[in-house]
C-alpha cells in the first residue's frame, strides 16, 4: 500500500475523489506516495505574479517523478465554445473548469514551488486527468490524448495507466534519493504544531495583570504574610505571572530575589522579562551552592546514572550545602 497523505480522504470530498483515493490505496506499491486534495499559493517573484490553485492528487513515483491529477466525476462534456460541463447522478448539469488546463497549470506551479525546496534537485513532473464515471477509447482532442487519461475501466489497474502517463512524458527511470522524496513530502504535506512563545504568553498575562481579579489580589496579599504558598492551575491561568509579580514586589522591598523554575528554556525566558531579580533552574541552584561550600558536583556519564543524580543526589547536595552554610 502506498503512503497516503492524509491517511483517509476528507469526509466532504466528492464521491468521485473518494473512489480514486481507494483505487490508488489498493493498487499502488509501498514505495509510492499519494497526496490528496492540495491547495497552493505560489508567491510572486520579479518575473511572475502570485499563483493560486488546487489539485486533486499528486502522486510520487519512486523513480520517475510525480504526476498532478485532476478528477472530474459524472458525465463530462465539452461544447463547441470550449466550455466544460459535468452532469451528476441527479441529472443536474454544472459548468466545470477545463480539467487538463487545471492539471497542467497546477503541475507547473508546483514545479516552481519545489525547485526552491529540493536542494537543487528538480523532479520530473507530468499531469493527467481522471474520469472515474465514464469510459473513453480515443483522444479527446490534441489537448487530452488518451494516454494521459484514466477512465472508469482504468481504475482497476491504475498503476499501469499511471506508468503509461509517465511514458507519455518521457519520464526518467532513475531511483529518486530517499532524502529528496522526504523533502518532497515535507514541502507539499508538512506536519506542524504552532505553539505560542513563552515570552508572548508572559507579555499577554502581564497585560491581564493590569486588570487583576479580586482573587489574584487576595492571593498576592496572602503571600505577604505566608512564607510558603502553593498555587495550582492549568496552563495559561496566570501562575507564572503571579510569581513574577511577587518577585517584583519583593525586589521593591529591598530583598535579593532568586526565581527558581525547573527547565532552562523557561528560566531564560523569565530572565528576559525579569525586573530586578534573577531566574535560574532548581538544579542550577543545587550546583551553585554545592560548589560554593566545596562539595563535588559530578554528573554521571551514563543516562541512567544522570536521572538518579538529578532526582536524588543534586537535592541532597543542596541540603548538605545549606547545613554547611545556613546563612
Amino acid at each position: 500500500m502506498p503512503r497516503m497523505l492524509p491517511s483517509r480522504p476528507d469526509p466532504d470530498s466528492p464521491d468521485s475523489e473518494r473512489r480514486v483515493f481507494k483505487a490508488l490505496e489498493q493498487s499502488l506499491p509501498d514505495d509510492w506516495v499519494c497526496i490528496h486534495s492540495r491547495r497552493f499559493v505560489i508567491p510572486a517573484t520579479a518575473t511572475r505574479s502570485v499563483k493560486e490553485g488546487e489539485i486533486d492528487f499528486i502522486v510520487l513515483h519512486p523513480s520517475r517523478g510525480y504526476l498532478c491529477l485532476e478528477v472530474k466525476g459524472g458525465r463530462v462534456e465539452r461544447d463547441e465554445n470550449d466550455a466544460w460541463f459535468s452532469t451528476d447522478r441527479h441529472e443536474k448539469r454544472h459548468p466545470i473548469k477545463d480539467p487538463g488546463r487545471q492539471a497542467q497549470t497546477a503541475s507547473r506551479s508546483i514545479d516552481n514551488y519545489l525547485r526552491d525546496r529540493l536542494q537543487g534537485s528538480p523532479l520530473h513532473y507530468s499531469w493527467g486527468v481522471i474520469f472515474p464515471d465514464i469510459t473513453t477509447e480515443t483522444d479527446l482532442g490534441p489537448a487530452l490524448p488518451r494516454n494521459i487519461i484514466i477512465d472508469r475501466n482504468d481504475l482497476g489497474n491504475i498503476q499501469e495507466q499511471l506508468e503509461e502517463m509517465l511514458d507519455a512524458y518521457d519520464a526518467p527511470r532513475e531511483e529518486i534519493p530517499r532524502n529528496i522524496r522526504e523533502a518532497f513530502v515535507a514541502a507539499l504535506a508538512p506536519t506542524f504544531s504552532l505553539v505560542p512563545l513563552l515570552r508572548e504568553r508572559i507579555d499577554e498575562e502581564a497585560a491581564e495583570l493590569v486588570r487583576m481579579t479580586e482573587e489574584q489580589q487576595n492571593l498576592l496579599e496572602c503571600c505577604q504574610v505566608n512564607q510558603r504558598v502553593a498555587v495550582e492551575g492549568g496552563a495559561g491561568t496566570g501562575k507564572t505571572i503571579l510569581a513574577m509579580e511577587k518577585a517584583r514586589r519583593l525586589v521593591e522591598e529591598g530583598k535579593s530575589v532568586r526565581f527558581l523554575c525547573f527547565n532552562k528554556p523557561l528560566a531564560e525566558s523569565l530572565n528576559e522579562a525579569a525586573d530586578g531579580f534573577v531566574a535560574t533552574t532548581f538544579h542550577e541552584l543545587c550546583r551553585e551552592l554545592a560548589l560554593e561550600v566545596g562539595l563535588d558536583f559530578d554528573i554521571p556519564a551514563k543516562p541512567a546514572g544522570q536521572q538518579v543524580f538529578w532526582n536524588d543526589t543534586a537535592p541532597e547536595l543542596l541540603v548538605e550545602a545549606l547545613e554547611k552554610k545556613p546563612e
